[in-house]
């Protein structure tokens, strides 16, 4: 790995669209506190819908509301939450 970037200052958005347009593998190492969400879209080009899955992974329990494919229609908050685990054991005979 030869491109890391910390930041995302004017010359390293230059540096990350250039990489980008001839198809280079690049790392960033930006904490949240220090880029915005439209911040890091911007500069790699993901959707809004993607790069916010993305950047909450983890802390939901379901997908958000924006990204419910068209025609389809939202799930009720029951039906996206995960149901506990079973407190019976498999693969054991009684």
């Amino acid at each position: 790995m030869t491109e890391i970037f910390e930041g995302l200052d004017g010359d390293q958005r230059d540096r990350i669209a250039a990489l980008r347009k001839v198809g280079r593998f690049f790392w960033i190492d930006i904490p949240l506190s220090e880029a915005s969400a439209d911040d890091l879209g911007d500069v790699l080009d993901v959707p809004k819908d993607a790069l916010q899955a993305l950047l909450t992974f983890g802390r939901t329990s379901g997908p958000p509301a924006s990204s419910t494919p068209m025609g389809s229609t939202s799930a009720s908050p029951s039906a996206v939450t995960s149901s506990p685990p079973s407190s019976r054991m498999t693969g054991r005979t009684a």
